[in-house]
């Protein structure tokens, strides 16, 4: 026997038996947790290649011959619960088993094929006087759910909803006879052909205008939208989801949404930002900064500005665009930790996040959608702040680095320094942005991380496996001749 339990969450066959190809007539025993009570249910059964819906299967129904007849291949049968038009819990398909070879039908046997579920429904209207009230009740919801879902020779959703209302007569009223004939003569009709399906498009723009005003797309229709970003603005961020998946990357380029297939609820979402806040900073070229105020800091918690004496702090410093920001004290006092503050907004100046931050140098990432940062410290900004542009990634995951090789050098491992030594060589600048873990083959004696300025942020010696610091965008590695000739070298995302 073959049964299949199910929750709301997954199904589960607890007992199974080999299924062959050929198979005719195979139960399959169903058990549901009381998350199904009340609910109409289909089983949806496939192979990969051929799929059949059975409408109310109960506690057991046949599976269709039709997903059997190819060995080798991977059966599974799912439930989904509908409560009148609506679905209250999605397909969730239990593997039933692979079909091994079995033996070929006799060329004289016939096999029905399994009805589809229109037919499913109109072979029981034939008999509508044996049915219980609760397999009527079944019945309605089931023609419902096919009513909305398509199908039906090609009438049209009033025509079904027509349907379903005479049905609904033809089961708790005695005028059955009449009904049914009509019923079924228009199920036999052509009728006025499928319903349109349309979905809508929402834009939520922010400084940032369409050419494309629509608010419906037809289901398989192309759309298309040129977005400008307003006078004195530039664009920052757009997303577009489909369906509520992001297919941003897919179909936006350069201001221009192309949709070849509209095959959900649309949503796009586009900022822009002051130009002059995007262009007011220069790669690798430390801020100046003007007019300070006095007595107040920066709450890296909230981004809220607050009093407190002998204080400084910025305005919004623009930083769109920028990928990372370096931070390092002017006037370091090896005594006395210089508390600083900062914190990052985004376009319209809400705040984003924030740090605290001492007397060490520090690289952060300009969080996404970062338009502007602040910084706050005692006594004056005593700090130089440099914005550097993004370095693209130019290693892949799990594939190990093309190595070429510096001869008679190393690298210290403490200070990030090359040192002059015969029979020892090292790497050049390994990009390493965006990685997470940097695996090599030979234990290598010095290694260092740097960042987008190639300003070392550490080092390690004699290990397999490191993990690549926050804000790293190279690293070097150094070794004996031997070693570094059998050297791999293994970047991981």
């Amino acid at each position: 026997m073959i049964k299949v339990i199910y929750n709301k969450v997954c199904g589960r066959c607890v007992q199974s038996e080999p299924l062959t190809s050929g198979m005719v007539g195979q139960p399959i025993h169903f058990e549901y947790s009381h998350d199904f009570d009340g609910l109409t249910l289909t089983a949806v059964f496939t192979n990969g290649k051929t799929t059949i819906d059975v409408l109310n299967p109960g506690e057991q129904c046949v599976i269709p011959h039709e997903v059997l007849d190819t060995d080798g291949t991977l059966v599974k049968v799912g439930i989904y619960a509908t409560k009148g038009n609506e679905l209250v819990i999605p397909t969730i398909y239990a593997h039933i088993g692979v079909v091994l070879k079995g033996a070929d039908p006799s060329g004289d046997v016939s096999i029905d094929p399994t009805l589809p579920v229109w037919a499913q429904i109109q072979a029981l209207m034939g008999n509508l006087n044996d049915l219980t009230t609760q397999a009527k009740n079944n019945l309605v919801a089931a023609i419902n759910e096919a009513a909305q879902s398509g199908g039906g020779g090609g009438l049209s959703k009033a025509e079904k909803n027509l349907i379903l209302t005479l049905f609904k007569n033809a089961m708790y009223t005695g005028n059955m006879t009449d009904t049914v004939t009509a019923l079924e003569n228009l199920w036999s009709e052509s009728g006025g052909g499928e319903e349109i399906v349309t979905y809508t498009i929402t834009n939520t723009l922010y400084n940032v205008t369409s050419n494309n005003s629509a608010t419906s797309a037809t289901a398989g229709s192309a759309y298309s939208a040129t977005l400008t970003a307003n006078d004195g603005y530039t664009m920052n961020t757009v997303t577009v989801l489909m369906g509520g998946v992001d297919v941003t990357d897919s179909v936006y380029s350069n201001g221009a949404i192309t949709i070849g297939s509209v095959t959900g609820n649309v949503s796009i979402t586009a900022t822009a930002i002051e130009a002059s806040s995007a262009a007011n900073w220069e790669n690798g070229v430390a801020y100046t900064f003007t007019d300070l105020v006095e007595n107040e800091y920066i709450d890296h918690a909230t981004g809220e500005f607050k009093s407190y004496a002998n204080y400084y702090r910025t305005g919004y410093v623009p930083c769109f665009g920028a990928a990372w920001l370096k931070f390092t004290n002017q006037n370091v006092d090896t005594d006395h930790n210089v508390y600083t503050d900062v914190a990052f907004y985004d376009s319209s100046k809400a705040f984003i996040i924030g740090f605290k931050i001492t007397n060490k140098s520090r690289y952060f990432n300009v969080p996404a959608n970062s338009a502007y940062f602040a910084i706050s410290a005692e006594n004056g900004i005593n700090w130089t702040v440099i914005p550097y542009a993004g370095i693209e990634e130019t290693w892949e995951d799990g594939v190990p680095y093309t190595l070429t090789f510096i001869e008679n050098s190393y690298v210290d491992s403490l200070n990030g320094t090359f040192i002059d030594y015969n029979g020892w060589k090292r790497t050049d600048y390994l990009n390493c942005v965006g990685a997470s873990k940097i695996t090599v083959t030979k234990p290598s004696p010095y290694a260092a991380f740097y960042s987008v300025d190639k300003v070392i942020i550490n080092g390690w010696k004699n290990i397999t496996e490191n993990e690549v610091p926050a804000c790293a965008c190279y690293f070097v590695i150094s070794g004996s001749n031997a070693d570094m000739d059998a050297q791999t070298i293994i970047p991981t995302a």
